[in-house]
Parts: C-alpha cells; sequence; structure tokens
C-alpha cells in the first residue's frame, strides 16, 4: 500500500510561520526519500500565500477540530500523519487516530501524547519519558536537508551580519541591534518577515543606508546564509540552518519552545542570549559575544562539526520502521 504523509499545523499572526516552514522542510526530506506529503492548514490570507509561495500542490484547508475521514486526499493509501500544534487537544488527537494509520508530533515544550512517534530534534535524551512508541530525538532528525556545503573562510575587509527573527519581531530588536552594532566596518542583512509591525518604519530608516541590505519576507535564507559572517536570530529553526553552514551564530532565545536552542552551546560556533526587556543588558552581551567571534580563529574542523551530524535519512527510517 502507498505510504503518504500528511502535516497539520496552525499558522497565524499568533504562532508565527515557524511550524509551517520545518514542516516544509520535512516534507523535502520525504521527496527525497520518494514520498508523496499532503498538508492539512487553517485558512487565512497569509496561509494562502504561503502555499502559493511554496507552490504546494497538495494541501486542503481545514480546521483541524473538525477534521473528517472525506476531508483527506489519498483515501487507499497507508496515511501517517505529523501535527505541529501547540495547543492541540486530546480528544482531537483520539480523533487523529481513527484517521491515520500512523500518528506523531513535533515537540519542543515537553508535550507528552500517546502516539506513535514524537520528534524533539532540540534534545538527545528522553527527559520526558515519552509516552510514543518510537523517539526520534537529537541533531539528526532537525529537518535539514543533507548538502554538499563547501565551508570556506572569508578573507574580506567587511564583516556581514544576518539579522533575522523569523515571521515577527515583537521587541523590534532588528532595529535594536543595527544601532548596537554601529560600526562602519560591518554590514547587514536585514530580512523583514510578513507580520513585522515595524516593517515600513525600518524600510523607510535604512533603506538609503549604503552598509544596509532589506530582505522583505524572502522564500528561503540559504542564499543570504553562505554570504554572511555572522547570523543574529531568534532560537529557532534557522540557528540550524546557520550552523549547518558553518557560520557564527547568535540566538536571542524569546520564547519558552525556543529554551531548548541553548543546548547548542556545545558547538563553538554557537552562542545564546536569554533575552530580557532590557538594552542595556543586550547591548552588552551581543558586543561580547561579537568581541569573541571577532578575535577567535576557528579551524575548519569547528566549521564542520554540526553540519556533519545531520542525518535526514535515518528519519524516514524510523518514523516507517513496522509498517
Amino acid at each position: 500500500m502507498k505510504k503518504v504523509f500528511f502535516f497539520l499545523v496552525v499558522c497565524n499572526s499568533d504562532v508565527g510561520l515557524g511550524h509551517f516552514y520545518r514542516c516544509l522542510k520535512y516534507s523535502k526530506i520525504l521527496k527525497k526519500a520518494g514520498y508523496e506529503s499532503f498538508f492539512l492548514i487553517d485558512f487565512n490570507k497569509m496561509n494562502l500565500e504561503l502555499i502559493n509561495k511554496n507552490k504546494i500542490k497538495n494541501f486542503k484547508f481545514v480546521d483541524y477540530k473538525l477534521l473528517k475521514k472525506n476531508h483527506l486526499s489519498f483515501l487507499n493509501s497507508y496515511k501517517i500523519l505529523i501535527f505541529d500544534i501547540y495547543k492541540i487537544r486530546l480528544k482531537d488527537i483520539k480523533n487523529l487516530k481513527k484517521l491515520f494509520h500512523k500518528v506523531g508530533y513535533i515537540d519542543d515544550l515537553g508535550k507528552n501524547y500517546k502516539v506513535d512517534f514524537v520528534i524533539n530534534y532540540f534534545i538527545t535524551k528522553d527527559i520526558y519519558s515519552y509516552k510514543s512508541k518510537t523517539k526520534l530525538l537529537g541533531y539528526k532528525y532537525a529537518p535539514m536537508l543533507e548538502k554538499k556545503i563547501d565551508i570556506l573562510k572569508n578573507n574580506k575587509r567587511t564583516f556581514r551580519i544576518l539579522i533575522s527573527f523569523g515571521a515577527m519581531d515583537h521587541y523590534n530588536l532588528s532595529e535594536k541591534i543595527i544601532e548596537i552594532c554601529n560600526n562602519p566596518k560591518f554590514e547587514f542583512y536585514l530580512v523583514i518577515g510578513p507580520y513585522y509591525k515595524n516593517k515600513y518604519s525600518l524600510i523607510k530608516k535604512y533603506r538609503y543606508y549604503n552598509n544596509i541590505k532589506i530582505f522583505i519576507s524572502p522564500s528561503g535564507l540559504d542564499s543570504l546564509l553562505k554570504k554572511s559572517d555572522l547570523v543574529i536570530c531568534a532560537g529557532g529553526l534557522t540557528v540550524y540552518e546557520s550552523l549547518q553552514y558553518g557560520k557564527k551564530t547568535i540566538s536571542i532565545i524569546l520564547w519558552k519552545n525556543q529554551n531548548f536552542t541553548k543546548f547548542l552551546i556545545k558547538f563553538k560556533l554557537f552562542k545564546y542570549i536569554i533575552y530580557k526587556d532590557n538594552y542595556e543588558f543586550l547591548k552588552k552581551k551581543i558586543l561580547k559575544n561579537i568581541s569573541f567571534f571577532l578575535n577567535t580563529k576557528f579551524k575548519k574542523k569547528s566549521l564542520m562539526e554540526f553540519k556533519n551530524i545531520v542525518n535526514s535519512s535515518d528519519l524516514v527510517d524510523k518514523i516507517t520502521y513496522n509498517d
């Protein structure tokens, strides 16, 4: 029987787009392994744009609380569901088990559901005693395609900083970081997400700066990461993408679900700041970490250390085992 993976995800201005994009990356891993994917997503204008922008053909706009068998395509297939929703109810999970052959979820909050599998790429040990039958834990299960990345040292005079906080920048950190890092030797790639409340003020303020390039809702960060020397971002998936490219990375941990990011401190290229709404504290930490990266020479082994532990093929094997 043909196996098809379904992704159930909620995206809006409250939860951002991180759930969607990591499911999208998982779907690409599955496609590479020869499996089809289907997205079940709540309807709003932004999600319609996301679907179109990312050229997703297999999708349906649904309220997952009302999901029924006739909402699903590939009816005669072996259906595997991966849900990425924080506030899902137990009765909804019970209903999902009736509709799919296998059900699993992506976790970064320590949620503990009795389903077929759980994915938590932040932790390497089962600190939650998960009830799931299969536990996919650790960096190798992060939603990143294994790809050939040549780690090259940059000998140019300028030091390029990529600033990205995903879909939204609640605390106007992009502007604060540029102010803190005010140095003529620095160039900035400023990424502005779709839910930035200060989008137009940032564009107005920085559009004529020679050392600041603005990118509005790019479809991906790969090309920008390749050209950057340092990445400053929130504690989400961008951290993993940055480290995969061997980039010096400062993560500003903003929310509870990003707390696990600090475990990446074992990698020499990574620093983190637990955010406090205090400008002087932020300034002190940012400048200290930038000074460390500017004054520390890294061997090629350090640049490659995270890249070499990605193993996306194992993800598919573990989920489909015993089907």
